[in-house]
């Protein structure tokens, strides 16, 4: 018998083939240089700055909520460092109307978006109060299943449309995230009824 195998396909092609279809958009480089100028944001340095002090805020308030949960005064917190930018420069683009629906990682957003530090604290460490969002700030708390929060933003979109709001719902997930079932299903349920929902995954490697 030959030693020879005979492929029947090229799973690697195919792989390339695939990959072709879906082209690389980028406006900043891992270097921090503007590689797409047409596409540079129209923002004024005070908005720069705006953006700026919230990372540098934000990086704060990761350190000290780490501290915190390891000494036993805050109750789950899942870190942040590393995320700003996404995080931020995403939620900069919302409008007050527009609904945010977190996972356990979007405490930043939801805290930019109007919910108090201290329900976020509250929230964190299993009190009931840290669930009870203000009138007027649109969000959902954090949910802690990996890409759950996926469908929920579909519904949620969905309602917005039913409605007919201008306003759009965002979600954010990781890597992990866009391997669950959860996720695949709210992104067709939104495509499929072209509801107006935002969703973020975040590559964090």
């Amino acid at each position: 018998m030959s030693g020879k195998v005979k492929k029947r396909f090229a799973p690697q092609s195919l792989l390339e083939e695939i990959e072709s279809k879906f082209e690389m958009f980028q406006i900043l480089n891992e270097n921090g240089e503007i590689v797409n100028k047409e596409f540079e944001p129209n923002l004024s340095d005070e908005e720069l700055e705006e953006l700026m002090t919230r990372m540098v805020y934000t990086r704060i308030l990761d350190q000290r909520s780490i501290s915190l949960n390891r000494q036993g005064r805050l109750g789950f917190y899942a870190p942040t460092a590393g995320q700003e930018a996404s995080q931020l420069a995403s939620h900069f683009a919302l409008e007050k109307d527009d609904w945010i629906l977190p996972g356990y990682r979007d405490v930043p957003q939801i805290v930019w978006h109007g919910l108090p530090l201290w329900k976020a604290f509250l929230f964190s460490r299993g009190h009931y109060i840290g669930n009870q969002i203000p009138e007027g700030v649109n969000i959902l708390p954090p949910q802690i299943i990996i890409g759950a929060q996926y469908i929920q933003a579909a519904g949620v979109a969905l309602g917005i449309k039913k409605r007919g709001g201008k306003n759009v719902a965002v979600t954010y997930t990781g890597d992990g995230g866009s391997s669950q079932g959860d996720f695949y299903e709210g992104i067709n349920f939104a495509g499929a009824f072209k509801a107006p929902a935002i969703f973020f995954i975040q590559n964090n490697q």
